[in-house]
């Protein structure tokens, strides 16, 4: 097999079967040195590259010769899928016999800690503490369309479906499909195996890019040295009525609640369409948060599914993302009111308690929280 690239559709139906034996796992797990079988069916062991021990000439009049180094990109019972790493690249099929892919495996396994060694594609997909926010490619993928992301992109790991992986390519704004083993997800995640806290929150590094400071547009990251331990997202526009007599509230709270509780922060999530409008409600308000403008807050991907299109919202949540308090709107005659999203209208929220009541709950939380982050 001869060619440039893998062929990638938008949702390509190739499978990969993932999930093991529990019996077989752990034989594998306590093996001292892996067999070619074990190999064959644990793609999570594949070395990332081998050698050939012997050359090829191809038609297209392509050659690779003993000794080069080549990716691994596939390996069945019979046979090894290879690409070379140097000048033209392509893929080509290859005898298990021909490379040291065997060899290759054995001495990785032996480096590979007992936590390590038990990972699996499966089990990474069930702990999201060892999701990276961005994989590397391991192959030169075609998307169509004239669209191609080359080996060594990074792309943003969005979900799973099934036993792919859903990622995004920033450079297109669009998202695909890969195998994981196209990526370097089991070598990220046996890193983090072995930390007390996981991988980095994904929450965090997607923010990270995204935030400014509400009063000046000026870039205003996190400090990764010293985290806050809970985030307070507040979600609200200078148009929305309720949001501007929400607003005070909230900065009241934070200039009281601040000294005494320092592991929290504040962040604000702006509806307003243009940056002189949001800094203007900043500014108004006595506020300088970091924030994610409307046209940023698109690509939060961590955290857009746990925001309505309703203001204002009072969201809090932990370092990894999991929502502790939240609430919208103000109480109106006993019910929730919210503005919708073009600050046109407000609605009723059934189930839900107000962004006021919200702000209280967290009250209770930081007196209650054990001092220090």
């Amino acid at each position: 097999m001869d060619q440039q690239s893998k062929s990638h559709s938008e949702n390509p139906m190739k499978t990969f079967n993932l999930i093991l034996a529990v019996g077989l796992l752990a034989g594998v797990a306590g093996a001292q040195e892996l067999t070619w079988s074990q190999l064959v069916q644990h793609p999570e062991l594949w070395p990332a590259q081998c050698h050939l021990k012997h050359g090829f000439d191809f038609q297209s009049g392509a050659k690779v010769n003993a000794g080069d180094t080549v990716d691994v990109l596939e390996i069945h019972a019979k046979q090894v899928e290879v690409g070379t790493t140097t000048g033209k690249n392509f893929a080509f099929d290859v005898k298990p016999d021909d490379t040291d892919v065997l060899e290759a495996a054995q001495a990785a396994y032996a480096k590979l800690t007992p936590k390590q060694r038990a990972l699996t594609y499966a089990a990474i997909f069930q702990n999201k503490n060892l999701w990276p926010y961005r994989l590397t490619l391991k192959d030169t993928l075609d998307l169509g369309g004239g669209r191609r992301v080359n080996k060594g992109d990074q792309v943003i790991w969005r979900a799973v479906k099934g036993n792919r992986l859903t990622v995004g390519s920033e450079k297109y704004d669009t998202q695909f499909e890969v195998d994981p083993q196209e990526t370097d997800l089991m070598e990220q995640a046996r890193k983090y195996v072995e930390l007390p806290d996981g991988a980095p929150s994904r929450m965090i590094v997607e923010l990270q890019p995204n935030l400014i400071n509400a009063a000046t547009g000026q870039p205003d990251p996190l400090n990764t040295n010293s985290l806050p331990r809970y985030f307070a997202f507040i979600r609200a526009a200078n148009f929305c009525p309720m949001s501007q007599r929400f607003m005070p509230q909230l900065v009241k709270f934070y200039q009281d609640m601040k000294p005494k509780h320092p592991d929290f922060e504040v962040i604000y999530l702006s509806c307003d369409g243009q940056l002189p409008a949001m800094e203007k409600f900043a500014q108004d308000n006595g506020f300088s948060w970091p924030t994610v403008t409307y046209q940023r807050s698109g690509y939060l991907f961590e955290l857009i599914p746990h925001f309505q299109t309703l203001m204002p919202q009072f969201t809090v949540m932990d370092q990894r993302g999991q929502v502790l308090v939240t609430g919208c709107g103000e109480a109106q005659n006993g019910v929730v009111q919210a503005t919708s999203a073009d600050g046109k209208s407000s609605k009723a929220v059934p189930n839900a308690q107000s962004a006021a009541a919200a702000l209280q709950q967290f009250a209770v939380l930081l007196d209650k929280a054990p001092a220090g982050n």
